[in-house]
């Protein structure tokens, strides 16, 4: 099938100018003005950056150099120096080291013109306020002049009290920043990992200067929260995005690129400030490195995850400096019209997942689609007009479902998915829609009484009436139960998964063999990965 390469929908090139001086030179010492972070002239003013991981875990790119790459090639206005508090390594257990730490990325900052969010990386600060006055004391002598400074007084709140805990212990510790440093922007965080700003909102602290802040990773918040950050903005709280990622919650598994968009538009519209989570090399979705990428920077576009890719040419772009698109993932498969969709291959989704199938040997599909779930697809229409539109669904939901079909915001169309028999049993159903020219998005909203879920799909077709896009790929062989698999390398990985990708059971382990157990394994077809060292296999098998 054609398809072309472009980046994620949502991201808005611009023609300025690259700014001559750097960030805190043209904006100067920053305040509040009502629920904005002004500039020394009065005006609102957006610090995008990247929130370094904790000080006490991956401390490698807490360097000068480091920081100079990111500001030099990412664009960033702002780093966040996450100092560890509690744990191993931590601030409380090696205080010389993690300031050690602080001091050299605070210096980079005010030597390369940016701000830097000086972070109490804390999720039970309340129970040493001690501790967090002594810190912030320290930095403001140390740092107080320089207005390139912001205080975080206290990551995460967990689910505590606004009243009763975060407020008394805000208000100790902004006292004694204030009786050193009268005039930098002091940031307060808020409940349940900051994200209860309406209880900020309803008692803010009687202080000058004092933003709050907001968390939130893209594949877990969505617009629930955004609606709870517009009523605490329009009540004139100040808000700063302290930290946020592509991913869930968790750090890990789905990034959602299309939720990050809405995000990221949103906060550009207020003003907001951020800093995304994180600039490690960790194995984990929100990590913006890959393994082993170089602790003073100079990374190309292979050392960076989809994550890192993503947030980069954000930044760069919104900077005014549009970038190349890189070719790492997150960029999405543009499908040219008329042709084939992989269904597999989202733009953005909300409650799906991806996986093998029975219906062609190729190409994924989706599943586990509830009712309220919906997925999109980025497409490049060659000309406006009528077209056949194809969709290959299975559905074991007595009742069947429905789906909307949009462009963009508009209803250009509807399909009925009855009941096939089974997730295994596949069938074709069609209808026309009337699609403009050019980029679009085609979003499938579904609908319907969720049985166990409502459907499956493998593939789209969009073409011109009368016409196809030809022969199909022949479905796929499978194996009889087998339970043993070999390992060259002496440490594998087995994994079990339903058809569309649900996990059902894994497991390691080392030597030349690993077994499969089949009993308890859901009757019928499983689809079984086994990795041997970085070599991976999928195998379709039979339970009887």
């Amino acid at each position: 099938m054609k398809f072309v390469r472009s980046l994620a929908a949502g991201i808005l090139f611009s023609a300025t100018l690259a700014v001559a001086q750097p960030p805190v030179a043209e904006h100067g010492r920053l305040s509040v003005q009502g629920a904005h972070i002004v500039d020394s002239t009065g005006t609102p003013y957006q610090m995008r950056g990247m929130s370094l991981f904790w000080s006490n875990f991956v401390s490698k790119y807490w360097n000068a150099n480091a920081v100079k790459w990111l500001v030099d090639d990412w664009k960033i206005s702002l780093i966040r120096a996450a100092v560890g508090v509690e744990g191993t390594g931590a601030w409380i257990r090696d205080t010389a080291k993690n300031n050690a730490r602080l001091d050299a990325v605070v210096q980079a900052a005010i030597d390369n013109g940016i701000y830097v969010l000086i972070d109490w990386h804390d999720h039970n600060a309340s129970n040493h306020p001690d501790s967090a006055i002594a810190f912030f004391e320290r930095a403001a002598r140390l740092y107080g002049e320089h207005p390139n400074v912001i205080y975080e007084i206290w990551n995460e709140p967990l689910k505590v009290s606004w009243g009763n805990v975060v407020k008394p212990y805000a208000e100790q510790v902004v006292s004694a920043i204030r009786a050193i440093d009268p005039d930098n922007l002091i940031i307060v965080g808020t409940p349940s990992w900051s994200q209860n700003v309406d209880s900020a909102a309803a008692n803010p602290l009687e202080a000058t200067n004092v933003a709050y802040s907001l968390h939130f990773y893209s594949a877990t918040h969505r617009a629930w929260l955004r609606d709870r950050v517009r009523v605490a903005v329009d009540s004139g709280l100040p808000i700063m995005v302290t930290e946020w990622g592509t991913s869930k919650s968790s750090g890990n598994d789905t990034i959602d690129l299309g939720e990050s968009t809405k995000w990221l538009d949103y906060l550009d519209s207020n003003s907001i400030s951020w800093a995304n989570w994180s600039v490690v090399d960790k194995e984990e979705t929100s990590a913006a490195l890959q393994p082993n990428a170089n602790r003073n920077g100079g990374w190309t576009e292979e050392d960076l995850t989809p994550s890192g890719g993503w947030v980069r040419a954000r930044l760069r772009t919104q900077a005014g400096f549009p970038t190349d698109p890189p070719r790492l993932e997150p960029l999405v498969d543009t499908f040219a019209v008329p042709g084939r969709i992989d269904a597999s291959k989202l733009l953005a989704m909300s409650g799906i997942i991806t996986g093998p199938t029975l219906d062609s040997a190729d190409e994924l599909g989706i599943g586990s689609i509830d009712s309220a779930d919906w997925s999109e697809w980025q497409l490049d229409v060659e000309k406006a007009g009528t077209y056949h539109l194809l969709a290959r669904v299975a559905s074991n939901s007595p009742s069947g479902a429905r789906i909307v079909i949009r462009s963009g915001n508009e209803v250009v169309g509807g399909l009925a998915v009855p009941f096939t028999g089974g997730w295994e049993t596949w069938t074709t159903i069609d209808t026309t829609v009337e699609l403009p020219a050019g980029l679009q998005v085609l979003r499938f909203s579904y609908e319907g009484t969720n049985f166990d879920g409502l459907l499956s799909l493998n593939w789209i077709d969009l073409v011109v009436p009368g016409t196809s896009v030809g022969p199909r790929s022949a479905s796929p062989s499978f194996d009889a139960v087998r339970k043993e698999f070999s390992s060259s390398t002496g440490s594998w990985e087995l994994s079990v998964h339903t058809p569309v990708g649900a996990m059902i059971r894994s497991s390691r382990g080392t030597g030349p063999r690993a077994s499969l157990d089949v009993s308890g394994l859901p009757h019928g077809l499983v689809v079984v990965r086994f990795r041997d060292g970085s070599q991976v296999s999928t195998r379709r098998i039979l339970v009887p």
